[in-house]
């Protein structure tokens, strides 16, 4: 066996260890679905609401670049996940707040579901340990 079979074992990198991984991975987004939900669901609202809002201030700065409320659709998502193509961008001084409110909002709404992921793992992998602790003591 090489070095490089080796690292990949120890990490748990065999076929069996892999469905294992994935069963618990599964097991922590199921048990943090309502929470998940919820912060998606502000996210989808937050979305449309800054959408329509940057529409209405920029439109008539830009007419030709905000042309409808989907081009704020567009500019929201961009902005709230930081991409930030450059393709479309606010010019008022109000748009450029709100896109700099939508960029922070954006970076916490993908902060609150990775560490509500993370705190699910976390106890799920704690849980299994306990039960293999269990198992071991009686025997």
């Amino acid at each position: 066996m090489d070095v490089i079979d080796k690292d990949l074992l120890s990490v748990g990198w065999r076929s069996t260890e892999v469905g294992l991984n994935f069963r618990i991975i599964g097991m922590a987004l199921a048990s943090a679905r309502e929470e998940l939900e919820t912060v998606y669901t502000a996210s989808f609202i937050t979305i449309c609401f800054s959408a329509i809002l940057m529409y209405y201030i920029e439109r008539n700065a830009q007419p030709e670049v905000f042309k409808n409320i989907g081009d704020g659709i567009w500019w929201t998502i961009i902005t709230f996940a930081t991409v930030g193509y450059g393709n479309i961008y606010p010019i008022t001084f109000l748009g450029e707040l709100l896109g700099c409110i939508i960029c922070l909002v954006g970076v916490t709404m993908v902060a609150i579901p990775i560490g509500i992921i993370s705190s699910s793992f976390i106890n799920i992998v704690q849980k299994k340990k306990q039960n293999l602790e269990k198992e071991n003591d009686s025997q």
